[in-house]
């Protein structure tokens, strides 16, 4: 087999998956954060990323360390027949890590990508009737990199008692700075946004006493490319002004038309222990304009986990690792 034509995610690339994302059969469904557009560019160095799109797939491909594997592949030419399509998709990531010499490890497969294969057949029958001799797969499901959904009308009413919690600290937070305003961000005042980022990270290096770990470090630079790229990126976000000065921020962008994807969320001591967090996710959520709000996965992180599920999720987007073997 011909290598393919993989290439590196570039602003251009990525805005042309984001349109052909907002017609694909899943533009009105609640959608994961790895297959933001946004983020295959953010993360490009990080995870040595490269996308390929061909026949109307996208394939994307990461590599870590030295371990290479492949994301589920996308479907996003909504005429296609999902089942054909989806099965030689699937011989085409097998053949390719057959190329390379690697186990096609294949992540992020979702209930719904994985549907239309499931019916009528089996998801292995299917992988089996590819027609490749020992054909076969291996599913572990991950939990660490399932995505936290939410209802844009549940995160900016916060009504009803479950939400009790969540209003206080905003009522305490506006108690303790009664000057405090919530502003879009755009790319006029990102400047701003980063300034809330540098703070954060020189808080943490205060509290700890060392210097910051790697990977907030990268961190830094993604949120700085970001930011430099605002409105090439086509980002949305917002500050929380405490005294004409950020005291928060966050960054998102869309993932087809139906989900507001935030990458980025930061407040500033004393403001983030006073409720500054549940602010600005409040007065964010009210100028989305999507139906669902992604705030991505936990990776496992138990304060991350238990701060994501206090907010009540409408939907745990569970995701796979499939071994095609």
């Amino acid at each position: 087999m011909l290598p393919a034509n993989w290439e590196i995610p570039s602003i251009q690339t990525i805005k042309e998956i984001s349109q052909l994302l907002k017609q694909s059969v899943y533009k009105d469904s609640p959608l994961g954060c790895d297959i933001s557009p946004v983020n295959l560019f953010l993360y490009r160095n990080k995870y040595n990323t490269q996308i390929c799109y061909a026949d109307g797939i996208l394939y994307r491909r990461f590599k870590e360390n030295d371990f290479i594997y492949y994301g589920f592949p996308i479907a996003l030419n909504p005429n296609q027949n999902l089942d054909s399509a989806l099965k030689s998709a699937l011989n085409f990531v097998k053949q390719d890590a057959q190329f390379l010499g690697i186990k096609a490890n294949t992540f992020f497969a979702t209930e719904e990508l994985l549907n239309p294969l499931q019916n009528p057949s089996s998801l292995i029958t299917c992988i089996e009737s590819l027609g490749i001799p020992g054909s076969g797969i291996q599913s572990v499901k991950n939990r660490d990199l399932a995505d936290y959904v939410y209802l844009q009308k549940n995160l900016s009413e916060l009504a009803g008692s479950k939400y009790s919690k969540k209003r206080g600290h905003i009522n305490q937070f506006l108690k303790k700075h009664e000057d405090s305003i919530f502003v879009p961000l755009t790319n006029e005042n990102t400047d701003l946004a980063l300034q809330v980022e540098k703070q954060w990270l020189k808080e943490l290096e205060t509290q700890t006493g060392t210097t910051a770990p790697e990977d907030l470090l990268v961190e830094q630079e993604l949120i700085t490319k970001a930011l430099t790229n605002f409105d090439e990126l086509d980002l949305s976000g917002g500050l929380i002004m405490c005294n004409n000065q950020p005291v928060a921020m966050c960054i998102a962008s869309t993932i087809g038309n139906a989900t507001t994807d935030v990458h980025f969320e930061k407040a500033i001591e004393p403001y983030a222990h006073h409720g500054a967090y549940a602010f600005i996710n409040r007065e964010f959520a009210k100028i989305c304009t999507t139906r669902y709000i992604n705030r991505e996965e936990d990776l496992g992180f138990e304060n991350l986990r238990k701060a994501k599920l206090s907010y009540y999720p409408d939907l745990l987007i569970e995701k796979s690792i499939l071994i095609l073997i």
